[in-house]
């Protein structure tokens, strides 16, 4: 047993996730590491988590960072999807990711019956369709409390639903409270097809959240200002981060020098995906033999049918690698063997507010960044500070061609191999879990 919770001296928290190893996928890293170094800081986590939760990615290589006396709490959670599956006429095994809702206008365009599973998910199964584990969770955890008291409570969302649970013990118990919001609640339901009544049910519920929770914790500034302070509710930023034993337990890889390699990692989705982009490439294959004969273009994750649409339309087929899952610690080698790294940032409205968890690992692997996404918001202004690349307006076609022409000058004068960013310490995952940390403390 770890002698710091033998001690007895530690604070407990409950930690209330969806998402925790072997789920694969960025959703799962931020609390991963939050719980991996609590203790430094006089938190003892308790985890609590589905016992058979429906992943979309699995990546059991994981499970080893789990510090190994962790007290976690698995408890059953039955998910729709099977519904789903059967209704459509998918197979089992068919991974469905309606968590972010980052392909529903690709299951509108299949067909009645996923237009009509869209309906009733949004307007039926308020906030997610993980809210039938909400009430079986809060009884067994109100009966754990009184067996085990603990000194506070966290939720991560989304899904949603988790903060549910903490907000039932909070009215409960007065237990003091955290809600953490990777994504705001607001722009997870808009893009359902949503009844007046769900909208009105939506804002009352996470109204309410944000009322009761004595802390809510965003994952950057424009995200704050947008969906929190203009609501009036106060929130403090923590950002995602990484990880250096990530990346020191590797034997660090060269860049390879063979190929200029523009590398992305994770789901590139429909939503994320950049038209624009590939017709830039194109362009510049044809108008240059000397850049045709060097791109390489790698895809590291999930795919969505739009994006090979497009490498399709532009024929690029012999130009792109794509690779639909590989275990993280792959992931970060291929980052750190790439000339450059795409961050292909999701077009919507409130975009300038999204500060992906990728970015982070990016400035881990300290390769340049060419990220295509909104000017003026966190990510441009977080490149900026940390030296790490250039952003291209995700709408123009001149700023993404001269991004990609600099990036490969470099590479052609091999400056771009002895790139280095900047002032990135701020964004380790130890402290941030301190930020984590010292916010408890002030709850209790």
């Amino acid at each position: 047993m770890n002698m710091n919770k033998e001690s007895g001296h530690l604070k407990r928290v409950l930690i209330i996730l969806y998402y925790w190893p072997p789920s694969g996928g960025a959703g799962v890293h931020r609390w991963l590491k939050f719980v991996k170094y609590l203790r430094n800081f006089g938190w003892e986590p308790i985890v609590y988590v589905p016992s058979n939760p429906d992943y979309p990615i699995i990546d059991s290589n994981r499970l080893d960072e789990i510090p190994s006396d962790i007290e976690i709490i698995k408890r059953p959670i039955w998910e729709p999807f099977s519904l789903y599956r059967k209704f459509t006429g998918k197979k089992k095994d068919v991974k469905m990711d309606f968590g972010h809702l980052v392909n529903v206008k690709t299951y509108i365009q299949k067909g009645w019956k996923e237009r009509l599973a869209i309906w009733i998910r949004g307007n039926f199964f308020i906030p997610d369709s993980r809210v039938f584990w909400v009430n079986p969770s809060f009884r067994f955890l109100s009966d754990y409390y009184n067996k085990n008291k603990f000194q506070a409570v966290i939720s991560s969302g989304p899904p949603h639903s988790l903060h549910l649970i903490a907000l039932k013990l909070k009215l409960k118990y007065n237990i003091p409270w955290m809600a953490d919001f990777r994504d705001p609640w607001s722009e997870y339901f808009s893009s359902l097809m949503l009844t007046k009544w769900a909208v009105n049910k939506h804002t009352t519920l996470e109204k309410k959240i944000l009322q009761t929770a004595d802390k809510v914790v965003v994952i950057g500034r424009n995200m704050q200002m947008q969906n929190f302070e203009n609501a009036g509710i106060h929130s403090d930023i923590v950002m995602n981060g990484f990880d250096i034993d990530d990346y020191q337990r590797l034997e660090k890889p060269l860049v390879k020098k063979e190929k200029f390699t523009l590398l992305y990692a994770g789901t590139l989705s429909q939503r994320r995906n950049n038209s624009l982009f590939w017709k830039v490439i194109k362009s510049l294959i044809d108008a240059n033999e000397l850049f045709a004969s060097k791109l390489n273009i790698q895809l590291v994750g999930k795919v969505d049918s739009s994006v090979l649409e497009d490498i399709k339309k532009y024929k690029l087929e012999s130009f792109i690698d794509i690779v639909d899952f590989i275990p993280f610690e792959e992931v970060v080698k291929k980052q750190m063997e790439a000339t450059v790294l795409l961050l292909f940032v999701d077009n919507f409205e409130g975009a300038k507010w999204v500060l992906t968890g990728k970015f982070f690992e990016y400035l881990a692997s300290n390769r340049p960044i060419l990220a295509l996404g909104p000017l003026g918001g966190d990510l441009s202004a977080e490149i900026t500070n940390t030296s790490s690349g250039l952003l291209a307006d995700y709408n123009d076609e001149e700023s993404m061609e001269k991004a990609i022409s600099v990036f490969f000058n470099q590479y052609l004068d091999q400056s771009i191999f002895t790139f280095q960013n900047k002032n990135i310490e701020k964004y380790s995952r130890l402290g941030l879990t301190q930020k984590i940390a010292s916010l408890l403390d002030e709850m209790i």
